[in-house]
């Protein structure tokens, strides 16, 4: 079935960023005229349900998804062929201006061209520390809110385990620590002959404070108790001094810096 979307922003139709949406006007694909009546449905991402909308009078619609991830769009119209789009990927908080076309006859599905989107509101806490600045120059990795939303449920110390660079190390007491693959390979970190870990940690910053983390040993909380990844808004990581910022830079941040900054701290 036909159905072909034609995606730009439109700066001057008021779409609201607080969660991720879909925009748009289902119009004839022969007259361009719009199409009122029509059901349109998006299935995918983590919704357990479809989204529903019908259009108005002008064609228009709004979906509101629940999260990101990759949704499908259906049309269904009395006296059209429906018709159902390839894949769209979301972020989180993005929204996307829509046009659908559809048709009275039934014709092969023309591929999905996106040639626009609005691009996720910038966390006013984030641009204020400069976090935004730092991702633009490229130096480190950046980890954002959807990046912990889509691992809901998993502690820190197994979404630390997922960034490329890190490796964890349990010692004989269970504790867990972090620490970087290069600096192993630069001989930074080793085993004590007594079983105790004598490694190369990096610093962890937290809202802009210096917290100890790693296990009770080392005076500090353990990684797990650090902060729940659900209160995370981003997270920065640096493996070497190389790619360290002026700003988070010391005498002891050979081994790297993490930076965590909380949803409660914005």
């Amino acid at each position: 079935m036909k159905l072909s979307f034609l995606v730009a922003i439109a700066l001057a139709l008021p779409v609201a960023l607080d969660a991720q949406s879909i925009h748009g006007r289902v119009v004839d694909a022969t007259s361009g005229e719009a199409v009122p009546e029509a059901s349109v449905i998006a299935t995918g991402g983590d919704q357990r349900q479809p989204v529903r909308a019908r259009t108005r009078a002008d064609g228009g619609f709004s979906l509101a998804l629940r999260g990101p991830g990759s949704y499908r769009v259906r049309v269904e119209r009395t006296g059209y062929a429906p018709a159902t789009s390839q894949e769209v990927a979301m972020a989180a908080g993005e929204a996307v201006q829509v046009e659908l076309k559809i048709s009275t006859e039934p014709v092969a599905l023309t591929p999905l061209t996106v040639i626009g989107r609005q691009a996720p509101p910038r966390v006013a806490s984030l641009e204020m520390s400069g976090f935004y600045d730092r991702e633009k120059r490229g130096h480190g990795r950046f980890l954002k809110r959807d990046h912990f939303e889509k691992r809901r449920g998993n502690r820190l110390i197994t979404i630390l385990d997922e960034v490329p660079g890190i490796q964890l190390f349990r010692d004989r007491s269970g504790n867990q620590y972090v620490t970087f693959t290069r600096a192993q390979s630069n001989g930074a970190f080793s085993r004590a002959q007594t079983g105790a870990a004598d490694m190369c940690q990096p610093i962890f910053i937290m809202d802009g404070t210096r917290v100890s983390a790693g296990s009770p040993n080392s005076g500090g909380v353990t990684l797990n108790d650090l902060v729940e990844p659900e209160r995370i808004e981003a997270m920065e990581v640096y493996a070497s001094v190389a790619q360290l910022p002026a700003e988070f830079n010391a005498s002891d941040a050979s081994c790297g810096v993490i930076v965590i900054w909380t949803r409660h701290g914005s």
